[in-house]
C-alpha cells in the first residue's frame, strides 16, 4: 500500500508543507507505535508509519535513519526545528488532534482490509455544544462524550452552527473511549439553508471554519447581549467567546458551502429537510440537484422510512440535533461498517447500508 493510499484511508492531513508530493509514493510496510526513542530503534523498519505523540528534531533523526515512510503525530504539536528538518530531510509527517489509539485503529483498519467485519454502528450526526448561540451551557465535551456512551452510540458529530472551535475538544473528551467523534460544521448557507458539514479531522473542519468566517455577513457578536457561544477546553473551563455572530448566515451560496467542504475531504448532509425553516426541500420545494449533496437528514419529527421514501435519489440520516444532554441519542442512524473511522462512516452512508429505526418524540423547534 502506498502512502497516498493510507492517507486518504484515514483522512490525515499533511503539516505545513512536510509533505512532497513523491514521498506520497512510497511504499508503506507497517505501522509502529510509541514514543521511546530507543525502542523505535530497536523495532521499527524500512517502510513503517510511525506514530508517536511526540515530534522533535530527535525523532525526525531516527525516521531518516530508518528510513520510515512517515511520523504520524497524534495529540501533539511540532515544533519549528523538527519541521525545518523535516522539510530538509524530507521526511513525510502528518499531525492530527486525533488520540493514538484512534489513529492506531484507523491505520489497522486500513492496511487490513481482508479482516473487516461488518458491525452496526449507532450514530447521532449533528450535535451542539454550547458554542452554539442556541445551545445550552451544559453542552461541554466531557459531558457529551459521557451521555453519547450512556446512550450506546458508536459515532458522533459535533456540528455547531457556523463554528468547528469546540469540536477537537470533544475528540479529545473521548479519547481511549469506544466512541468516534466526527468534527463538523452546522453552516447557514446566503439562502438561509442548514448543511452539516462533517470533516476526516479537526483540522480540516477548522479550515472550513476559517472559510465560514470569512464570510460571516453579520460578524461582530455582542455577548453581553445574546451570551452563550463559548469556547471551552474539553472539561467545560471557558477559554474564551467566539467573536462571530454564529447564529448569522454567511454569503457564500449552498452550493459554493458544499464545493469548499468536498475540495477539504468533507462531505455536506443536507439539515433538517423536513423542517419549516432552514431548510432546503421547504425553501425550493425540491432538492436542487445542482447543489450535490451527500445526503440528506431528517430531524426527530420525521419517520424515517416515509422520508427514505419520499427522497429515493438520496442516502437519508435521522440525527438529533440536540442542544441538550437529555436529546442526545434521542434518535439515531444505524449504519452498516467494517471499521470505526470517518472514511467507514461516509462509505456506509453513500452505500446506504442502513438498519432502519424507530424514532422517538422531540422538541418542537429544534435548529
Amino acid at each position: 500500500m502506498k502512502l497516498r493510499e493510507l492517507v486518504a484511508g484515514t483522512g490525515l492531513s499533511a503539516t505545513s508543507g512536510c509533505v512532497e508530493e513523491a514521498s506520497l509514493e512510497a511504499e508503506v510496510t507497517g505501522v509502529i507505535v510509541g514514543d521511546v526513542l530507543s525502542s523505535i530503534m530497536h523495532h521499527a523498519r524500512h517502510g513503517q508509519v510511525w506514530v508517536t505523540v511526540r515530534c522533535t528534531p530527535n525523532v525526525i533523526a531516527v525516521a531518516v535513519f530508518k528510513k520510515l515512510a512517515a511520523v504520524i503525530v497524534a495529540e501533539g504539536q511540532v515544533d519549528d526545528l523538527a519541521l525545518n528538518l523535516a522539510r530538509r530531510e524530507g521526511v513525510a509527517v502528518f499531525v492530527t488532534t486525533r488520540s493514538v489509539f484512534d489513529v492506531a485503529g484507523g491505520l489497522w483498519s486500513v492496511t487490513n482490509p481482508a479482516v473487516h467485519v461488518m458491525r452496526t454502528a449507532a450514530c447521532d450526526l449533528h450535535i451542539h455544544t454550547c458554542l452554539s448561540p442556541c445551545a445550552e451551557d451544559e453542552m461541554v465535551p466531557e459531558a457529551i462524550v459521557e451521555t453519547a456512551l450512556e446512550r450506546d452510540l458508536d459515532v458522533i458529530a459535533v456540528c455547531d452552527h457556523n463554528s468547528a472551535e469546540n469540536a477537537a475538544q470533544v475528540i479529545l473528551a473521548a479519547a481511549g473511549a469506544p466512541l468516534l467523534v466526527i468534527p463538523g460544521i452546522e453552516a447557514t448557507a446566503r439562502e438561509g439553508v442548514h448543511v452539516a458539514l462533517l470533516f476526516p479531522t479537526a483540522e480540516q473542519a477548522l479550515k472550513m471554519q476559517e472559510i465560514v468566517y470569512a464570510h460571516l455577513v453579520e460578524a461582530n457578536y455582542d455577548s453581553a447581549k445574546y451570551g452563550g457561544q463559548r469556547v471551552v477546553d474539553m472539561h467545560g473551563r471557558t477559554l474564551r467567546i467566539a467573536e462571530y455572530m454564529l447564529a448569522g448566515k454567511t454569503s457564500l451560496n449552498v452550493v459554493e458551502t458544499v464545493k469548499h467542504a468536498r475540495a477539504l475531504g468533507g462531505m455536506a448532509i443536507a439539515a433538517h429537510v423536513d423542517r419549516p425553516i432552514f431548510s432546503v426541500a421547504t425553501k425550493f420545494g425540491c432538492i436542487p440537484a445542482e447543489m450535490n449533496f451527500d445526503a440528506l437528514e431528517v430531524s426527530p419529527n420525521a419517520s424515517l422510512d416515509k422520508a427514505r421514501d419520499f427522497f429515493p435519489d438520496f442516502p437519508v440520516v435521522t440525527s438529533s440535533d440536540a442542544h441538550t444532554l437529555e436529546e442526545i441519542g434521542r434518535v439515531r442512524t444505524e449504519l452498516q461498517i467494517n471499521g470505526l473511522d470517518f472514511r467507514c462512516v461516509k462509505e456506509a452512508i453513500l452505500a446506504r447500508r442502513f438498519k432502519q429505526e424507530e424514532t422517538l418524540p422531540a422538541r418542537e423547534d429544534a435548529s
